[in-house]
């Protein structure tokens, strides 16, 4: 309260020294005005009373003006520390002198720490060497320059910023002084980074790449495309993909092509072209539509890879194979036929042995035989050679082994079967079982002219295989221990089940007999 009223006391003695001031300025005036008429001091009255409100008048405009010029610098200022530039100035030494607040904010330390300090001491060590080239030009050249260096704030943080200098120089042509902006590019740079990374893979890409505007005119294609082909860039800039068509594709394989991209889809497919010299080629392709942020097509993108070397192994493999599949139905009709030579040669020792047991195991030794010739008759017909379809092997090995015992009508045979491929390892095994099982219900279970069924049914249960062979006739005798019997066709089909199959083998004895036999597909 005190200082205030000194304030205020010292304020009054200075006005009431200007009022003496102005007194005694006025003194010599005032003798002239005492010599003047009424008339005279009237119209100089009249006078002063115009200027006063002349002046008053001039004063109210300079004082809109002055809050004219306040609004204005007040605006200017938001502007200049708001701005999205950094702005800062830096003395002839660089050092700075005064700054923005978005450089302030950029560079991470408070406005009245960053007064005096050197702008050097925020630019990154690999980009120091670029500052002093930049303000030793902007000297010697006394022209604006712009640079671009890498920034550690206090934090050491770092950014890249655009750095845009003007010098002001004094008359004797030294620098007294730099303007200079700051203009964050760290998104520009990271974004140029990027597109060289992926400018750099496709240019080194092992894979040919060719961009076309929309109408199909190449616009760019890469070292790739010049080495498989042969045409160097300039040569196919603004031309066609067509002058590598071989003229092997037909027009509506083209077609579609161009009715999925223009639809906006991803094409793929094999290309049989032309490399410049004349030399045909195969390449796989992938083509899609590039679009604009707003969904607009502007270009196509094709990526191919030569498979030429890849398609004539395919093709060799082909023919080589062609050529085992030849072999292997040569060698199945050979076998079949040998064993039907076999099986004819037994059938003719059978006519002429009057011995009916004899006779019997001819028979049966010749049902074996065919049994075996029936998987190599049914791999002859087939595509696959690798595996048989056991419905269709078990129908034609139980209609040969009915022929064999000509019965005509008074049994009949079932067989339900699924579609199963069974591998040629598990097929020979697997038919002389069936074999064994049929012969067996057809020679015991039917006596005097019994008449019955016999049904063969076959399913998959995961990767496992069920075989069940039943018939209704009189059954296996009570007392009979079919496991450890010595006839040779239940021995035979036990062996082959536990050691071919590696499967298991139940017999039910009700109202006929029926053998079910299971084992894993995998074996």
């Amino acid at each position: 309260m005190v200082l205030m009223e000194n304030e205020n006391s010292k304020v009054q003695s200075k006005l009431t020294e200007l009022r003496k001031q102005a007194e005694n300025k006025l003194q010599p005036e005032i003798k002239i005005l005492s010599t003047l008429s009424k008339e005279e001091t009237d119209k100089l009255v009249h006078e002063l009373r115009v200027h006063q409100i002349e002046l008053e008048m001039q004063n109210d405009e300079l004082r809109k003006t002055q809050l004219e010029l306040e609004k204005v610098k007040d605006e200017y200022f938001d502007l200049y520390n708001f701005a999205p530039v950094g702005y800062l100035v830096l003395n002839e030494k660089g050092l700075i002198a005064n700054a923005n607040l978005t450089c302030v904010t950029m560079l991470g330390v408070e406005k009245s720490m960053l007064r005096n300090l050197g702008f050097s001491n925020f630019i990154d060590k690999e980009s120091q060497d670029t500052f002093y080239l930049h303000r030793k030009q902007l000297i010697e050249t006394q022209t604006k320059q712009t640079c671009e260096l890498q920034l550690v704030r206090k934090d050491q943080t770092r950014f890249w910023a655009q750095l845009e200098c003007k010098g002001i120089f004094n008359d004797q042509g030294d620098i007294i002084q730099f303007n200079a902006n700051l203009v964050d590019i760290t998104e520009r740079k990271q974004a140029e980074a990027s597109i060289r990374k992926l400018s750099n893979a496709v240019e080194q890409s092992p894979s040919t790449v060719v961009i076309t505007d929309v109408s199909g005119m190449i616009e760019y294609v890469n070292p790739k495309f010049e080495q498989l082909t042969g045409y160097k860039r300039e040569e196919v800039l603004g031309k066609n993909p067509s002058i590598l068509q071989s003229g092997e594709q037909s027009t509506e394989f083209y077609q579609e092509l161009w009715n999925a991209i223009k639809a906006g889809k991803e094409w793929q497919g094999v290309f049989h072209n032309k490399k410049k010299n004349g030399e045909l080629y195969w390449e796989s392709a992938t083509i899609a539509p590039i679009k604009d942020n707003n969904g607009n097509l502007i270009n196509y993108l094709a990526v191919k890879k030569d498979i030429t070397e890849q398609r004539q192994a395919e093709d060799q493999l082909k023919a080589s194979l062609k050529e085992k599949e030849t072999l292997l139905h040569e060698i199945h009709h050979r076998v079949k036929n040998n064993m039907t030579v076999i099986s004819s040669l037994l059938k003719l020792q059978m006519n002429n042995v009057d011995n009916q047991i004899a006779r019997e195991a001819l028979k049966d030794s010749q049902n074996r035989v065919q049994s075996m010739a029936i998987v190599h008759e049914t791999l002859y017909r087939s595509d696959k050679l690798s595996a048989i379809n056991l419905k269709t092997y078990i129908s034609e090995l139980g209609r040969t082994i009915f022929q064999n015992y000509s019965i005509s009508n008074k049994v009949q045979l079932i067989v339900e079967a699924e579609n199963i491929m069974i591998s040629v390892k598990l097929a020979s095994p697997f038919g002389l079982i069936i074999n064994e099982l049929i012969s067996n219900s057809m020679k015991y279970a039917f006596p005097d002219d019994r008449t019955g069924e016999i049904t063969v049914c076959m399913k998959k249960i995961d990767n496992e295989l069920e075989l069940a062979v039943t018939d209704d006739g009189v059954g296996i005798p009570k007392d009979l221990d079919w496991k450890n019997s010595n006839t040779l066709g239940l021995k035979l089909v036990r062996t082959l089940v536990e050691n071919q199959l590696d499967g298991s083998i139940a017999m039910e004895n009700n109202n006929g007999t029926k053998f079910t036999i299971k084992f894993n597909t995998e074996t």
